[in-house]
């Protein structure tokens, strides 16, 4: 199947077009795509959490927000929705009017994406999210130490929304060091989606991440 010259019927190929084309930097083009699935298959409209990522980066935060909100309804326990949501909120109207509007979340195990929301949620304070990825950062720097998939995940995604959080306070040579730690982490020989989110983020604001 040639991707990139489909134009079929099935929202599963614009799903995966759409992503694909999203982890190429590719992000208005994503969108077309997902609003191609959703237009073919209408129950994809509240599943879709790659769109509002892909939203997000179109600076298109409200339309963000309001696909993070639908999928968070559909899944309550889906803390990253929520923290999207979040940091949606915050580029289009502030971070302490964001924080007021937290979408609720119970029932996380991930501990790191615990510490995550509750910072995010002004419920914690930034520095055990700072502590958190040093002590994963510390960990990752001594060759003989075990479990360190489990510290590279921690590290990145420590990094990834301290980042996150630094440009949504307008802090942006805080934000670039973190996530250009976050791109060029031993995280991406993982293939994870958000991985490639990562280095969108340092492609579309001019940042060196391919170090």
């Amino acid at each position: 199947l040639d991707l990139e010259k489909y134009q079929g019927s099935s929202p599963r190929v614009f799903v995966q077009r759409g992503m694909l084309r999203f982890k190429e930097g590719r992000v208005g083009e994503s969108i077309s795509d997902f609003d191609k699935a959703i237009s073919l298959d209408s129950n994809q409209a509240g599943y879709l959490w790659q769109r509002g990522l892909s939203l997000y980066y179109a600076d298109r935060f409200q339309d963000a927000s309001e696909q993070f909100q639908r999928d968070v309804a559909l899944n309550p326990r889906d803390t990253e929705e929520a923290v999207w949501d979040l940091v949606s909120r915050a580029r289009a109207g502030g971070l302490s009017k964001a924080q007021e509007q937290v979408i609720e979340i119970k029932g996380e195990s991930r501990p790191y994406m615990k510490i995550v929301y509750e910072v995010y949620a002004g419920k914690r304070p930034l520095k055990d999210l700072k502590e958190m990825t040093a002590k994963a950062e510390a960990f990752l720097s001594k060759p003989g130490n075990r479990n360190r998939d489990q510290a590279a995940q921690v590290e990145f995604y420590g990094n990834l929304y301290l980042g996150l959080l630094a440009e949504a306070a307008g802090t942006m040579e805080e934000a670039k060091t973190y996530l250009t730690k976050a791109a060029t982490s031993q995280y991406k020989e993982t293939g994870d989606y958000m991985w490639y989110l990562s280095k969108v983020h340092c492609s579309l604001r001019g940042w060196d991440c391919e170090s």
